[in-house]
C-alpha cells in the first residue's frame, strides 16, 4: 500500500483541518514559528484571490493566520521547487499586501504580512 504524502495541497488541508477548531494547524504553527503575539484567528484557504485588473495573475494561498498584535502571516506549502519559485512567492506577498488598503486609507493602516514557505 502506498501512502499519500503530507506535503500535497489536498493531503496538507485534509490533515490540518481533522477537527473544526483547527488545534492541529494552531498547534502545529505555535511550536514552529516564533509568534510575536497569540493568533487570533487562522484559516485554511482553499481559494484563489483573484486579480486587480483582468491582465493580473491571480494567487493562492493555503493558510493565513492573523495575530493579535494585527500581523498576518500567510503559509504555503511548497512540495516542488522551480526556477521562479522565488519570483512567484515574492509576487505573492506584494499582491496580498497591497490589498490592505483600500483608496484613500492612510499608509499607516498597512500591516505587516510575514511569508512562511
Amino acid at each position: 500500500m502506498q501512502l499519500l504524502k503530507p506535503t500535497g495541497d489536498l493531503v496538507f488541508k485534509t490533515l490540518l483541518e481533522r477537527n473544526p477548531e483547527l488545534k492541529l494547524a494552531r498547534s502545529m504553527l505555535e511550536c514552529l514559528l516564533t509568534l510575536p503575539s497569540p493568533i487570533r484567528s487562522l484559516e485554511l484557504l482553499n481559494r484563489e484571490i483573484g486579480p486587480d485588473y483582468p491582465t493580473d495573475k491571480p494567487i493562492v494561498l493555503d493558510v493565513r493566520v492573523c495575530l493579535d498584535n494585527h500581523v498576518r502571516i500567510d503559509i504555503e506549502m511548497q512540495a516542488q521547487v522551480v526556477a521562479s519559485t522565488a519570483s512567484r512567492f515574492l509576487y505573492y506577498w506584494a499582491r496580498d499586501f497591497g490589498q490592505g488598503l483600500k483608496r484613500g486609507d492612510d499608509y499607516a493602516k498597512v500591516v505587516p504580512i510575514t511569508q512562511v514557505i
